[in-house]
Protein backbone atom coordinates (compact mmCIF):
# COMPACT_ATOMS: atom_id res chain seq x y z
CA UNK A 1 0.00 0.00 0.00
CA UNK A 2 1.24 3.41 0.01
CA UNK A 3 0.67 4.53 -3.67
CA UNK A 4 -0.68 7.89 -4.55
CA UNK A 5 -0.55 11.38 -3.26
CA UNK A 6 -3.55 13.17 -1.38
CA UNK A 7 -5.54 15.27 -3.41
CA UNK A 8 -7.09 18.42 -1.61
CA UNK A 9 -9.86 19.15 -3.63
CA UNK A 10 -11.36 15.67 -3.47
CA UNK A 11 -10.73 15.58 0.38
CA UNK A 12 -12.55 19.35 0.11
CA UNK A 13 -15.84 17.74 -2.02
CA UNK A 14 -15.74 14.91 1.07
CA UNK A 15 -15.40 17.04 3.60
CA UNK A 16 -18.68 19.28 2.77
CA UNK A 17 -20.89 16.40 1.91
CA UNK A 18 -19.35 14.74 5.50
CA UNK A 19 -20.51 17.47 7.17
CA UNK A 20 -24.09 17.59 6.57
CA UNK A 21 -24.35 13.51 8.09
CA UNK A 22 -24.15 12.83 11.48
CA UNK A 23 -21.57 10.40 13.32
CA UNK A 24 -23.96 7.32 12.37
CA UNK A 25 -24.19 8.36 9.13
CA UNK A 26 -20.58 8.88 8.49
CA UNK A 27 -19.40 5.63 10.23
CA UNK A 28 -22.52 3.13 9.37
CA UNK A 29 -21.25 0.11 9.99
CA UNK A 30 -22.67 -2.23 12.71
CA UNK A 31 -19.44 -4.18 13.20
CA UNK A 32 -16.12 -4.52 12.59
CA UNK A 33 -15.36 -4.47 9.08
CA UNK A 34 -13.52 -7.39 8.15
CA UNK A 35 -10.29 -5.58 6.02
CA UNK A 36 -9.82 -3.86 9.51
CA UNK A 37 -9.50 -6.96 11.59
CA UNK A 38 -5.93 -7.37 13.22
CA UNK A 39 -6.10 -11.10 13.36
CA UNK A 40 -2.55 -12.23 12.17
CA UNK A 41 -2.07 -9.38 9.95
CA UNK A 42 1.09 -7.50 9.00
CA UNK A 43 0.81 -4.02 7.15
CA UNK A 44 3.84 -2.24 5.14
CA UNK A 45 4.43 0.86 4.70
CA UNK A 46 7.33 0.55 1.91
CA UNK A 47 9.23 2.39 -0.25
CA UNK A 48 8.68 3.27 -4.16
CA UNK A 49 9.57 5.51 -6.97
CA UNK A 50 6.55 7.42 -6.52
CA UNK A 51 7.16 7.40 -2.85
CA UNK A 52 11.34 6.83 -2.24
CA UNK A 53 11.75 8.15 1.36
CA UNK A 54 8.36 6.60 3.09
CA UNK A 55 7.51 7.97 6.73
CA UNK A 56 5.20 5.54 8.35
CA UNK A 57 2.84 7.61 10.83
CA UNK A 58 -0.01 5.75 12.87
CA UNK A 59 -3.50 7.85 14.06
CA UNK A 60 -4.84 5.22 16.29
CA UNK A 61 -8.38 6.87 17.86
CA UNK A 62 -10.20 5.84 21.15
CA UNK A 63 -13.83 5.21 19.25
CA UNK A 64 -15.06 4.55 22.81
CA UNK A 65 -18.36 6.01 24.23
CA UNK A 66 -16.54 9.17 25.68
CA UNK A 67 -14.58 9.71 22.52
CA UNK A 68 -17.08 9.49 19.60
CA UNK A 69 -17.07 13.10 18.62
CA UNK A 70 -12.89 12.37 17.63
CA UNK A 71 -13.49 10.22 14.56
CA UNK A 72 -16.50 12.90 13.63
CA UNK A 73 -14.03 15.49 13.86
CA UNK A 74 -11.65 13.67 12.05
CA UNK A 75 -13.55 12.44 8.62
CA UNK A 76 -15.35 15.93 8.15
CA UNK A 77 -12.43 18.38 9.13
CA UNK A 78 -9.08 16.75 10.86
CA UNK A 79 -7.58 13.86 8.50
CA UNK A 80 -7.80 17.13 5.63
CA UNK A 81 -6.07 19.50 7.89
CA UNK A 82 -3.45 16.89 8.81
CA UNK A 83 -2.68 15.83 5.11
CA UNK A 84 -2.52 19.03 3.75
CA UNK A 85 -0.25 20.86 6.66
CA UNK A 86 1.93 17.51 6.10
CA UNK A 87 2.46 18.40 2.63
CA UNK A 88 2.98 21.59 2.65
CA UNK A 89 4.88 22.11 5.99
CA UNK A 90 7.29 19.35 4.86
CA UNK A 91 8.10 17.75 8.55
CA UNK A 92 8.88 14.42 7.08
CA UNK A 93 9.36 12.90 3.47
CA UNK A 94 6.81 10.95 1.94
CA UNK A 95 4.21 10.31 4.60
CA UNK A 96 2.28 7.42 5.07
CA UNK A 97 -0.65 7.33 7.13
CA UNK A 98 -2.58 4.46 8.79
CA UNK A 99 -5.75 4.81 10.75
CA UNK A 100 -6.63 2.93 13.78
CA UNK A 101 -9.30 2.31 16.00
CA UNK A 102 -8.60 1.54 19.75
CA UNK A 103 -11.35 -0.07 22.14
CA UNK A 104 -11.69 -2.03 25.53
CA UNK A 105 -10.49 -5.46 25.19
CA UNK A 106 -11.95 -6.51 28.52
CA UNK A 107 -15.11 -5.64 27.49
CA UNK A 108 -15.52 -4.74 23.52
CA UNK A 109 -16.31 -7.08 20.75
CA UNK A 110 -13.07 -5.14 18.18
CA UNK A 111 -11.14 -4.05 20.70
CA UNK A 112 -8.31 -2.89 17.81
CA UNK A 113 -9.16 -2.01 14.10
CA UNK A 114 -6.60 -1.45 11.51
CA UNK A 115 -6.74 0.65 8.54
CA UNK A 116 -3.84 0.19 5.75
CA UNK A 117 -0.60 2.53 5.27
CA UNK A 118 -1.75 5.11 2.36
CA UNK A 119 -0.36 8.19 0.58
CA UNK A 120 -3.36 9.62 -0.81
CA UNK A 121 -7.14 9.94 0.22
CA UNK A 122 -7.97 6.11 0.67
CA UNK A 123 -6.90 7.01 4.22
CA UNK A 124 -9.93 8.04 4.35
CA UNK A 125 -11.94 5.22 2.80
CA UNK A 126 -10.17 3.01 6.03
CA UNK A 127 -11.47 6.09 8.77
CA UNK A 128 -15.29 5.51 7.30
CA UNK A 129 -14.83 1.74 7.93
CA UNK A 130 -14.26 2.12 11.03
CA UNK A 131 -17.12 0.78 13.78
CA UNK A 132 -17.80 3.13 16.08
CA UNK A 133 -18.78 -0.05 19.32
CA UNK A 134 -19.08 3.47 21.63
CA UNK A 135 -18.02 0.80 24.08
CA UNK A 136 -15.51 0.73 27.34
CA UNK A 137 -15.58 -0.76 30.49
CA UNK A 138 -16.10 1.70 32.67
CA UNK A 139 -12.76 0.73 34.61
CA UNK A 140 -11.10 4.03 33.60
CA UNK A 141 -8.37 2.41 30.71
CA UNK A 142 -8.45 1.65 27.52
CA UNK A 143 -6.73 -0.89 25.09
CA UNK A 144 -3.86 2.01 24.33
CA UNK A 145 -1.08 -0.71 24.62
CA UNK A 146 -2.48 -2.89 21.78
CA UNK A 147 -2.20 -0.12 19.50
CA UNK A 148 1.71 -0.42 20.45
CA UNK A 149 1.86 -3.65 20.18
CA UNK A 150 0.20 -3.54 16.81
CA UNK A 151 2.87 -1.09 15.65
CA UNK A 152 5.75 -3.28 17.11
CA UNK A 153 4.89 -6.89 15.72
CA UNK A 154 2.70 -6.38 13.13
CA UNK A 155 3.81 -3.71 11.17
CA UNK A 156 7.01 -3.87 8.24
CA UNK A 157 8.51 -0.37 7.69
CA UNK A 158 11.15 0.62 4.63
CA UNK A 159 11.82 3.35 6.88
CA UNK A 160 13.37 1.49 9.44
CA UNK A 161 14.92 -1.23 7.25
CA UNK A 162 16.49 1.08 4.94
CA UNK A 163 17.25 3.73 7.29
CA UNK A 164 17.23 3.05 10.42
CA UNK A 165 14.44 6.10 10.90
CA UNK A 166 11.81 5.43 13.22
CA UNK A 167 8.42 5.76 12.11
CA UNK A 168 5.46 8.25 14.53
CA UNK A 169 2.73 6.37 16.53
CA UNK A 170 0.10 8.68 18.18
CA UNK A 171 -2.80 7.32 20.48
CA UNK A 172 -5.49 9.70 21.40
CA UNK A 173 -8.06 9.22 24.03
CA UNK A 174 -9.51 10.19 27.33
CA UNK A 175 -9.01 7.56 29.68
CA UNK A 176 -5.75 5.82 31.84
CA UNK A 177 -3.33 3.13 30.70
CA UNK A 178 -3.27 -0.12 31.65
CA UNK A 179 -0.39 -1.18 34.00
CA UNK A 180 0.31 -4.40 31.92
CA UNK A 181 -0.48 -5.99 28.43
CA UNK A 182 -2.62 -8.51 29.23
CA UNK A 183 -1.39 -11.83 27.69
CA UNK A 184 -5.27 -12.96 26.91
CA UNK A 185 -5.72 -9.77 24.92
CA UNK A 186 -2.48 -10.50 22.84
CA UNK A 187 -3.96 -14.00 22.28
CA UNK A 188 -7.63 -13.12 21.33
CA UNK A 189 -6.29 -10.21 19.46
CA UNK A 190 -3.51 -10.93 17.37
CA UNK A 191 -3.62 -14.18 17.26
CA UNK A 192 -0.31 -14.64 19.48
CA UNK A 193 0.23 -18.27 20.28
CA UNK A 194 2.56 -18.07 23.53
CA UNK A 195 2.50 -14.15 24.47
CA UNK A 196 4.33 -12.69 27.17
CA UNK A 197 2.79 -12.86 30.76
CA UNK A 198 4.55 -10.30 32.55
CA UNK A 199 4.64 -7.51 30.05
CA UNK A 200 4.23 -3.75 31.47
CA UNK A 201 2.87 -1.17 29.05
CA UNK A 202 5.92 1.29 30.25
CA UNK A 203 8.27 -1.73 29.09
CA UNK A 204 6.02 -2.23 25.63
CA UNK A 205 6.98 1.65 25.21
CA UNK A 206 10.44 1.29 26.13
CA UNK A 207 10.72 -1.53 23.42
CA UNK A 208 8.32 0.73 21.13
CA UNK A 209 10.96 3.15 20.77
CA UNK A 210 13.44 1.35 19.01
CA UNK A 211 10.85 1.29 15.89
CA UNK A 212 8.78 4.42 16.43
CA UNK A 213 8.47 7.19 18.04
CA UNK A 214 5.67 7.10 20.54
CA UNK A 215 3.20 10.11 21.70
CA UNK A 216 -0.02 9.76 24.01
CA UNK A 217 -2.77 13.04 23.64
CA UNK A 218 -5.29 13.47 26.27
CA UNK A 219 -8.03 15.03 24.92
CA UNK A 220 -8.64 17.22 28.23
CA UNK A 221 -11.80 19.07 26.84
CA UNK A 222 -13.59 15.59 27.45
CA UNK A 223 -15.52 15.42 30.27
CA UNK A 224 -14.29 12.05 31.19
CA UNK A 225 -10.33 13.35 30.70
CA UNK A 226 -11.41 16.44 33.14
CA UNK A 227 -12.52 13.58 35.65
CA UNK A 228 -9.49 11.34 35.67
CA UNK A 229 -7.33 14.42 35.97
CA UNK A 230 -9.08 15.91 38.75
CA UNK A 231 -9.73 12.78 40.93
CA UNK A 232 -7.05 10.20 39.42
CA UNK A 233 -3.82 12.00 38.66
CA UNK A 234 -4.23 10.91 35.04
CA UNK A 235 -1.09 13.00 34.40
CA UNK A 236 0.83 10.83 36.38
CA UNK A 237 0.10 7.80 35.40
CA UNK A 238 0.03 8.46 31.69
CA UNK A 239 3.93 10.21 32.36
CA UNK A 240 4.82 6.66 33.84
CA UNK A 241 5.00 5.03 30.64
CA UNK A 242 5.21 8.31 28.11
CA UNK A 243 7.84 10.49 29.88
CA UNK A 244 7.25 14.34 28.19
CA UNK A 245 5.73 11.84 25.55
CA UNK A 246 2.41 12.11 27.18
CA UNK A 247 0.40 15.32 25.85
CA UNK A 248 -2.86 17.26 26.93
CA UNK A 249 -5.25 19.07 24.53
CA UNK A 250 -7.50 21.22 25.61
CA UNK A 251 -9.39 22.23 22.29
CA UNK A 252 -9.90 18.55 20.33
CA UNK A 253 -10.24 20.63 17.21
CA UNK A 254 -6.82 21.39 17.19
CA UNK A 255 -5.82 17.81 17.18
CA UNK A 256 -4.34 17.69 14.00
CA UNK A 257 -2.04 20.47 14.26
CA UNK A 258 -1.03 18.86 17.37
CA UNK A 259 0.11 16.18 15.25
CA UNK A 260 1.69 18.07 12.66
CA UNK A 261 3.69 20.25 14.99
CA UNK A 262 5.06 17.18 16.97
CA UNK A 263 6.59 15.86 13.64
CA UNK A 264 8.19 19.35 13.30
CA UNK A 265 9.29 18.91 16.41
CA UNK A 266 10.79 15.92 16.02
CA UNK A 267 12.96 17.32 13.36
CA UNK A 268 14.27 20.10 14.24
CA UNK A 269 11.98 22.70 14.61
CA UNK A 270 11.98 25.04 18.05
CA UNK A 271 8.48 23.84 19.77
CA UNK A 272 9.19 27.48 21.75
CA UNK A 273 8.08 29.02 18.26
CA UNK A 274 5.85 26.67 16.72
CA UNK A 275 2.94 27.28 18.10
CA UNK A 276 3.27 31.13 16.21
CA UNK A 277 2.60 29.45 12.95
CA UNK A 278 -0.63 28.99 13.53
CA UNK A 279 -3.70 30.82 14.21
CA UNK A 280 -6.16 32.15 16.85
CA UNK A 281 -7.27 29.26 19.19
CA UNK A 282 -5.17 26.85 17.37
CA UNK A 283 -1.93 28.45 18.67
CA UNK A 284 -3.08 28.57 21.76
CA UNK A 285 -4.17 25.20 22.29
CA UNK A 286 -0.86 23.89 20.70
CA UNK A 287 1.39 26.19 23.18
CA UNK A 288 -0.20 24.76 25.75
CA UNK A 289 0.40 20.96 24.71
CA UNK A 290 3.55 20.98 23.68
CA UNK A 291 5.26 23.64 26.49
CA UNK A 292 8.46 22.40 27.90
CA UNK A 293 8.87 20.16 24.79
CA UNK A 294 13.01 19.68 24.22
CA UNK A 295 13.74 19.65 19.68
CA UNK A 296 14.53 16.30 18.93
CA UNK A 297 17.12 16.74 15.42
CA UNK A 298 16.48 13.99 12.55
CA UNK A 299 20.23 13.09 14.03
CA UNK A 300 18.62 11.91 17.31
CA UNK A 301 16.61 10.02 15.46
CA UNK A 302 18.73 7.90 13.28
CA UNK A 303 20.81 7.25 16.60
CA UNK A 304 17.42 6.02 18.30
CA UNK A 305 17.51 8.83 20.63
CA UNK A 306 14.84 9.81 22.98
CA UNK A 307 15.02 13.02 25.04
CA UNK A 308 13.23 13.32 28.63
Amino acid sequence: MGGGTFDADRWATHSATARTKTAKQNFSNKAGHPDMAPFQVMREARDSDEHPESTPIIIALDVTGSMGHIPQYMITTGLGILFNEILNRLPVKDPQIMIMAIGDAYSDHYPVQVGQFESDNRVNDWLAKMYLESGGGGNMIESYDLAYWFALKHTVCDSMIKRGKRGYIFTIGDEGPASFVNPDHLRGVFGIGEPPSDLSFADLITEVRNAWIPYHITCADSGTAQQLIRNNDLKTKWSEVMGENALYLDDHTALSELVVSLLQINNGVDAKTLASTWSGTKAVAVQEATKGLVTQSDADQRRGLVKF
